[in-house]
């Protein structure tokens, strides 16, 4: 549903199909200790994490919290 909305060009019929099930198995956001749990999890099946945007109003507060974020993921796959 989503994409055929996307190829007719009707946006946001197609943002306002995709659910909140589907943001949560593409995007890892939250606190640090959500994001790194999450991380983790990832971790477990993929070589590496990229953070891009949107990150929040406070670039250099959400790139701090990210670092933090796969720190903790780090440790936790070293336990």
């Amino acid at each position: 549903a989503v994409s055929e909305a996307l190829e007719r060009g009707a946006l946001p019929e197609a943002f306002g199909r995709v659910t909140p099930a589907m943001i949560d198995a593409f995007c890892i956001a939250g606190t640090t200790e959500t994001v790194a749990d999450r991380f983790a999890a990832a971790l477990e099946h993929v070589d590496g994490i990229v953070v891009g945007s949107p990150l929040g109003p406070d670039l250099e507060d959400a790139i701090e919290r990210a670092s933090e974020a796969l720190a903790r993921a780090n440790e936790m796959q070293r336990e």
